[in-house]
């Protein structure tokens, strides 16, 4: 659409591209412009708007006035051009600074940086469920497959990973190696079994994506991949950590640090899915007690549960809901 319209002229030749769309005069070279015209346009300006960096952006307008844009108009808009440039540049620019602070950090860490909350040591303590899952047998993985395989590889996990986390309300703060941590928030004391039932169902989701993804695998004599995910519901404190010139927005604190351990946890026992005793006091699914564990730097031993019928075992998924 772009190649076949009169932008593509405004890149080498005039800065601005008329066509009067009614009268004698009437020039659609150009299919957009037959669009605009049965629209009731009888006039079409095209512009580059200059941007800093040598590139330009593009407007049109149109109108449907009988005889078209007056000259003094045109003379007016043409003086106006740069100005317009200006304008357009800050806002795309600003637009893009969002939508990729948004890609990075996330949309809502991403949106507390757009708007300047960027000081060290700047956060909020929130209640939620915590979410850390990694990939079964990387470091293996990693050394038997070729780099740009690999990246193609964890490619998959994260979107298998990822996908369900975010479609179920939860929000991805680090990819982490082939770790994921994300958070599922509580609003209120009311919504902390819904949000543990969404949690464990991103969970469940993202092990069935696993399969199908280890399915198509499979036909090529690749490994087949398995994951663990903990859930865990407590207190974080959600802000900035780092240094005085690199900083990063995440969520840190004791509940946090459970979490991980609980996740090494789920690799020793063979687990998929593994949660805590404050996840499972919160949760209407089926888990089942594998006893009280002794986890590394957590002063008390730690009840974990496991969410029936849900094993990965070595590299690979077994019994997982279809």
């Amino acid at each position: 659409m772009y190649l076949n319209s009169p932008f593509r002229l405004l890149e080498t030749g005039p800065p601005l591209v008329r066509r009067r769309l009614a009268g004698p005069e009437a020039e659609i070279d150009y299919p957009i412009l037959q669009g605009i015209r049965d629209g009731g346009a009888t006039d079409y300006l095209a512009m580059a708007l200059p941007r800093s960096d040598g590139d330009a952006n593009r407007c049109s307008f149109a109108i449907d006035r009988p005889d078209g844009f007056s000259e003094d108009e045109l003379a007016r808009l043409a003086v106006l051009r740069p100005y317009i440039g200006v304008i357009t540049e800050l806002q795309s620019r600003a637009r893009m600074t969002r939508s990729l602070l948004n890609l990075y950090l996330g949309p809502e860490a991403g949106s507390r940086v757009y708007n300047g909350q960027i000081k060290r040591g700047e956060g909020v303590a929130i209640r939620s469920v915590l979410w850390i899952s990694d990939l079964r047998g990387f470091t293996q993985l990693s050394e038997s497959e070729p780099l740009e395989r690999l990246t193609g590889t964890l490619n998959d996990y994260f979107s298998a990973m990822v996908d369900p986390v975010q479609a179920h309300g939860g929000e991805v703060l680090k990819l982490i190696g082939d770790g994921v941590l994300a958070i599922f928030r509580i609003e209120d004391d009311s919504s902390v079994g819904a949000t543990c039932k969404a949690a464990l169902k991103a969970a469940e989701l993202a092990l069935a994506n696993m399969e199908v993804l280890n399915r198509r695998r499979r036909p090529e004599g690749d490994p087949a991949l398995g994951a663990g995910i903990a859930l865990h519901v407590g207190e974080a404190m959600y802000g900035n950590v780092g240094a005085q010139d690199r900083l990063d927005f995440t969520v840190i604190g004791p509940a946090v640090n459970l979490c991980a351990r609980l996740q090494a946890l789920a690799g020793e026992q063979g687990e998929a899915i593994i949660c805590s005793a404050d996840f499972a006091s919160h949760s209407s699914a089926a888990l089942r007690s594998i006893g009280r564990h002794a986890l590394k730097n957590i002063e008390r031993d730690v009840e974990a549960f496991v969410s029936e019928g849900r094993q990965a075992a070595g590299g690979g998924l077994r019994n997982v809901v279809q």
